[in-house]
């Protein structure tokens, strides 16, 4: 896939957007509805992106450390720098000793206070590089299908009997690799399903698929108590959870053929960065309203968060496109000078 399919973009986008909404102070029913598909939505995506003909291990892991490790690294350093300061000025922020930050990073564990929100980027490069691996054993799509309820099999176990947290996010690799699968065996259909089938159609099932994924999550939430997370390995019901992430991620997608708006897709072109910038923006954005505006409290109403969440994203656009900017001259005067 070589040419940029807009809608993956603006999915990713969506998807992005989704992830900052849940985790501020978001309402428990919205809260259960986003967690039961924003994260199934990006591996899912991933899956649909996945390409390994191309590459040899070497070039695939070269590429992966470089788009997926070493900004996920830098973030990771930036953000116990940012909340080591925050604290030495008198605000809210997390403890975390600079003699664990390297050791940290190389033996990944999300337990307690470090690094919490960014388990994705190792997860995915994990699950990724297995799974480059194994689908060279797949001849056909009948060998993915068996390979993807293998892999829902062993989540289900693992969920039900072991539980338990592994380094490097090996614990979520049979549920990650699961959408990611999903994502390989649905790219053809979904891509010609968009494309050729009548807009009426299209919109009726995006919008069925997001009814479905609202109901289910708000039964799981309400028969066990649990929103579906993927990091802490809690589903609740799997049966339940699984259904809901599949039915979100393919509303999203669907509908997202009919949001034609290029700043969703900037940001979908640019959503690691706006991955790694939340934990920061959201800080600063907070601090920001709390100086201008004399109303505002963090949480107070959903006037409060909407004007967080708007003013967190635009920080973000500001620091993107500042620093695509500078790259761009930097490479620019590096080139000249070559």
């Amino acid at each position: 896939m070589n040419k940029r399919i807009e809608w993956i973009d603006t999915a990713k986008a969506v998807a992005i957007i989704l992830v900052g909404i849940g985790h501020y102070s978001c309402p428990k029913l919205l809260m259960a509805f986003i967690y039961s598909f924003h994260m199934p939505l990006f591996f899912i995506l991933s899956g649909i992106t996945f390409n390994t003909s191309k590459y040899t291990f070497q070039q695939f892991l070269i590429r992966k450390l470089k788009t997926l490790v070493f900004p996920w690294w830098i973030a990771v350093v930036l953000y116990a720098v940012f909340q080591n300061t925050c604290l030495t000025l008198g605000m809210s922020g997390v403890h975390i000793p600079w003699i664990n930050i390297i050791p940290r990073i190389f033996w990944h564990y999300r337990v307690g206070a470090y690094d919490p929100v960014y388990w994705f980027i190792p997860c995915l490069f994990v699950t990724e590089l297995l799974l480059y691996w194994i689908l060279k054993l797949c001849k056909n799509r009948t060998h993915i299908f068996v390979l993807m309820l293998v892999w829902l099999g062993a989540a289900t176990a693992y969920y039900y009997g072991v539980g338990k947290v592994l380094v490097w996010e090996i614990d979520l690799i049979p549920l990650t690799a699961f959408y990611i699968c999903i994502g390989i065996l649905v790219k053809e259909w979904i891509i010609n399903f968009i494309e050729n089938s009548a807009n009426l159609k299209l919109i009726l099932i995006g919008i069925s698929s997001m009814a479905i994924a609202f109901i289910l999550s708000c039964w799981n939430l309400n028969i066990t108590g649990n929103i579906f997370g993927i990091s802490d390995i809690r589903y609740g019901n799997m049966g339940l959870a699984v259904v809901a992430s599949f039915a979100g991620s393919l509303g999203v997608i669907v509908l997202c053929k009919y949001i034609s708006c290029g700043l969703f897709k900037y940001i979908g072109r640019n959503s690691l960065m706006f991955y790694l910038s939340q934990p920061f923006t959201y800080k600063i954005a907070d601090v920001m309203l709390c100086i201008c505006l004399p109303f505002y409290r963090y949480a107070g109403n959903v006037l409060d968060l909407v004007l967080l969440h708007i003013l967190s994203n635009i920080l973000i656009l500001l620091y993107v496109f500042c620093y695509k900017k500078v790259k761009e001259k930097t490479l620019h005067k590096i080139t000249k000078r070559v």
